[in-house]
């Protein structure tokens, strides 16, 4: 591990050959910017689930450093780099303890990413709930970084979709479970993704008797094969960070 400017990195992991007694270890450091105009959202991908009074949403996102810096935080005395928003009323984020441990931050209306964000790409899941009382319900995040390409599945269960900024596409059937599929191209920075649900379920029928669920690992195994669809329709290969250790 290495200091650069204030910001850590790390090596591959090297092993010593036997019988040699020095090792080269390359690392590579950056130079820091304060600036976002090289930070955007290659893909996003939400996927929707019902529960009884609660729609469950998991989301994916390919985040990106396009710039040859190091992106450090643009507030003074702040270590806040990458916003994610929630929509209004999301209750119970979870994500991957590691994740929660060493670089999340809780903010108003979301939570904030707190380590400098390095040329290339990192992927970021996470879920949370919306609890919801009638058969109807708004969805609406506003845009923080361009998004390239966003898609939503949403399972089918007789819920009716629409959306002024999503197109709909042919449904997928992953593992014989039937999602209806959303599809946006080119959201600006500060446009809202946005999707009305009506005919709510205010009872789910159960489909089969599981073992209870509770963290994010176990809901990501419920929508794995949908996950799969979406990364094999418009993602074909995940690259990780250069540089600093996630």
């Amino acid at each position: 591990q290495v200091e650069y400017k204030g910001v850590s990195y790390w090596s591959n992991v090297v092993v010593f050959s036997q019988g040699d007694a020095l090792l080269s270890v390359p690392i590579t450091v950056y130079d820091s910017t304060s600036s976002s105009e090289d930070l955007w959202i290659e893909r996003a991908h939400l996927i929707l689930e019902f529960e009884p009074g609660a729609i469950v949403v998991q989301e994916m996102h390919i985040f990106v450093n396009g710039g040859d810096k190091v992106y450090a935080s643009s507030l003074e005395g702040s270590r806040r780099t990458a916003h994610f928003p929630l929509p209004s009323g999301a209750t119970d984020l979870e994500m991957t303890e590691a994740l929660m441990t060493c670089c999340i931050e809780m903010v108003e209306g979301g939570f904030a990413y707190t380590r400098p964000i390095v040329p290339g790409e990192m992927e970021f899941f996470f879920s949370y709930r919306l609890p919801y009382q009638t058969t109807s319900y708004t969805l609406s995040k506003n845009v923080v970084y361009p998004i390239h390409s966003a898609d939503v599945l949403i399972a089918d269960e007789g819920v009716k979709v629409t959306s002024s900024n999503l197109t709909a596409r042919e449904p997928v059937t992953p593992q014989g479970r039937r999602y209806l599929h959303f599809s946006a191209q080119g959201l600006a920075q500060g446009d809202d993704l946005t999707l009305q649900l009506t005919d709510l379920p205010l009872t789910i029928q159960p489909r089969e008797v599981q073992s209870p669920v509770s963290t994010v690992q176990g809901r990501a195994f419920m929508a794995l094969g949908a996950l799969a669809v979406l990364l094999v329709l418009s993602y074909p290969f995940w690259r990780h960070p250069r540089g600093e250790k996630n």
